[in-house]
């Protein structure tokens, strides 16, 4: 028992967002998993604030040891070039291992009288002040920006700090349109809170939401397409960096963890460091373009 206790590890698992939402949830199934792979304490540590930046530097500045872990999402790759920040995530982390892939889907209140994705188009043009869309940092502000350049700016970006307030603000009502993680979407619109118009992604969905049209068929320019996975502060061993990266893929390779991601509309995707790395360079590149064409860098 002593000779147990003495090798465990106590590792924090650092999450750039309230307790509740999809990114909170990825991150207690991977605590819990990889405490059973590892026999090392996981402790899930929510950070959110200042558009994921009190966690990511957090992390970053951390001893780079292996201990301290970021679970990064899209806004990772985006950060940079929405404003100016104290470091550079993507040279100050370290990618270790993707742990999904996401899909999207655009919601209204079950109230709306909006049922189509042309209804958004023609309610945007006709209604006095335009639409309002209910955003989060990352992937889904940028969608809302892109659905206000898609329909002539005749829309309002309504940030909010986490995903759970930004749903219950979209189930109460107080907003015209939100772009769901499709985890959420599948649930809610089962449930009769939320009525989901289209989909960025059709592969992997549930029967039921599987025939919504695509959003690009009606905004052929909007671009959606989400990650989440583990970091560590750069100057971590590369030998360390590879003990985590096996370790997340044995976790990962459980049939209930790729289950639970399955069900939170999430593609389990796994592999090496070096294949993360690349997904991050490459969507840096597509959201930085994406982000210089609608005009929203730092002022």
């Amino acid at each position: 028992m002593c000779t147990l206790a003495a090798a465990q590890e106590t590792r924090r698992l650092v999450v750039p967002a309230p307790p509740g939402g999809n990114l909170d949830r990825t991150a207690r199934l991977i605590a819990q998993r990889m405490s059973a792979v590892t026999h090392d304490v996981y402790i899930v540590e929510n950070r959110p604030g200042a558009n994921t930046m009190i966690a990511t530097e957090l992390v970053a500045k951390s001893p780079p040891d292996g201990r301290t872990l970021l679970l990064g999402a899209t806004s990772l790759v985006m950060i940079s070039s929405l404003q100016k920040t104290s470091l550079s995530p993507l040279q100050d982390l370290v990618p270790v291992m993707q742990i999904s892939s996401e899909r999207y889907g655009l919601a209204v209140p079950v109230g709306s009288p909006l049922r189509s994705l042309a209804d958004v188009q023609v309610f945007a043009s006709t209604n006095g002040p335009g639409i309002n869309c209910l955003s989060v940092p990352g992937t889904t502000l940028i969608a809302c920006e892109q659905l206000k350049h898609a329909v002539g700016g005749k829309s309002v970006t309504v940030p909010y700090a986490g995903v759970a307030p930004a749903l219950t603000a979209l189930v109460g009502g107080h907003g015209d349109v939100m772009f769901v993680h499709m985890e959420a979407g599948v649930k809610l619109s089962e449930s009769g809170k939320i009525r989901l118009l289209g989909v960025s992604h059709r592969d992997g969905l549930p029967a039921a939401v599987a025939g919504l049209p695509l959003l690009s068929q009606t905004w052929p320019d909007m671009f959606l397409e989400g990650f989440s996975g583990v970091f560590v502060p750069a100057g971590t061993p590369p030998g360390r960096i590879r003990e985590l990266n096996r370790d997340l893929n044995l976790a990962q390779s459980d049939p209930g963890f790729k289950a639970a991601l399955r069900e939170a509309g999430q593609d389990s995707i796994g592999g090496t460091p070096e294949h993360f790395a690349e997904t991050t360079r490459r969507l840096s590149q597509r959201y930085e373009s994406l982000i210089r064409k609608l005009d929203l860098g730092p002022r």
